[in-house]
């Protein structure tokens, strides 16, 4: 998929909530995303970004999956109770096939493996920001 000005004003539009326990990694996304979304939200770990969630309803979630006391995937299940066709996008380092069966199930919307590939990234946001059109 090729990006393209009108893609890119599509996120523009939207508010994305980044979840992620790793600070290098938080501060790379962050310093991607902050001029390219209405609003930008950050959580250290699951239960901080359920908590966010509930806040300021954002219209796309970004997540890691190991995180302490609740992990990714738990948090997604949890979201996607609150609101069936929430966009989330998980993004893990870990190659684990009951990880990606479990997402599955859940109905992540993109599953990304670690590291992080920019137009990767970029397009799986995308692609979230026009399902909630």
């Amino acid at each position: 998929m090729s990006l393209k000005n009108a893609d890119l004003l599509i996120l523009k539009e939207k508010k994305v909530l980044i979840v992620e326990d790793d600070n290098s990694t938080i501060e790379v996304m962050s310093d991607i995303l902050k001029d390219d979304v209405k609003e930008l939200f950050l959580a250290r770990n699951a239960l901080e970004g359920l908590e966010i969630y509930e806040d300021q309803n954002p219209d796309i979630v970004v997540t890691d999956i190991e995180m302490g006391e609740m992990n990714g995937l738990e948090m997604a299940r949890a979201l996607k109770e609150i609101k069936h066709d929430l966009p989330i996008i998980i993004i893990t380092a870990y190659n684990n096939q009951e990880y990606l069966e479990l997402a599955e199930k859940i109905k992540v919307d993109h599953y990304i493996k670690k590291p992080v590939e920019y137009n990767k990234f970029l397009n799986a946001l995308i692609d979230a920001a026009k399902s909630t059109l």
